[in-house]
């Protein structure tokens, strides 16, 4: 406590009330340090519009595909019964049809008018059958058409179990197949940003959007930069109990290189 301590321990107790002081109006750095997904913008999710088995897998995952190109092959059971069925109606029908035509072009005369009234009668009914079984024959043609998994877009196939999951395996209805992305329309980083921390994600956003910078697992020397572009308006449950709010921004194929 001598004359020139106390000066030095006067001048430490301002200097700290003044860093204090300008605690509370310079702002400070904040880094949060969460998890993310690199998904495409632009993407397709396929599942089976029947209950099937899958016949054929024409296409591997990561293969470029054109629109319109055939994906997956589903077979129905009960749909090729109910084809075999109306085939063989058909079939007999038309048979008939052709016994009777002929009897008729050969000049066999009929026994009297009322056989001929018969004959004709039955001919009518027929044709009628055979057109009916024939429209039902083109619904089910309709209906097979529907099993042949066709790419909705030129883009990537993206299943990497895509043939270990689905030979030769039936498939519900509503299932989950494969996707098709566009590699064009660039990709989407995902990010889980914790519910406690969001405020400050959103006061920033309004003065100037966050930067970002992550790493890919597959690639952790590089880094890649942006800034966010969208923030969700509710928050997720995760399956570990953490509640996050998904925010997003979007890169363009050339920034990410090849994934």
């Amino acid at each position: 406590w001598s004359p020139s301590n106390r000066r030095k321990i006067a001048g430490s107790i301002i200097t700290l009330i003044i860093l204090v002081i300008a605690a509370f109006f310079v702002p400070m750095e904040l880094r949060l340090s969460v998890e993310g997904r690199v998904v495409a913008t632009e993407q397709t999710r396929l599942f089976s519009p029947t209950e099937g088995v899958v016949s054929v897998i024409a296409v591997a995952n990561g293969e470029r595909v054109s629109k319109d190109s055939v994906l997956i092959q589903l077979r129905s059971p009960a749909l090729d019964l109910q084809r075999r069925t109306v085939e063989g109606s058909l079939a007999t029908a038309e048979t008939r049809l052709v016994s009777l035509t002929a009897m008729r072009s050969r000049g066999n005369k009929v026994s009297n008018r009322e056989r001929e009234a018969e004959v004709a009668a039955e001919e009518r009914v027929l044709r009628k059958e055979i057109e009916g079984l024939n429209a039902q024959l083109a619904l089910l043609e309709s209906q097979q058409e529907n099993l042949t998994i066709r790419s909705p877009m030129d883009g990537l196939v993206d299943r990497w179990d895509l043939t270990q999951s689905l030979q030769s395996r039936p498939v519900t209805h509503g299932q989950y197949l494969l996707d098709v992305i566009s590699e064009k329309d660039g990709w989407t980083i995902e990010l889980d940003v914790p519910e406690q921390h969001v405020n400050y994600v959103l006061q920033q956003q309004q003065v100037m959007p966050c930067r970002c910078s992550f790493r890919l697992r597959s690639d952790p020397t590089r880094i890649y930069q942006g800034t966010i572009n969208e923030i969700a308006g509710v928050a997720n449950l995760e399956a570990s109990g953490r509640s996050v709010v998904p925010a997003t921004f979007a890169l363009k194929a050339e920034q990410i290189g090849d994934l």
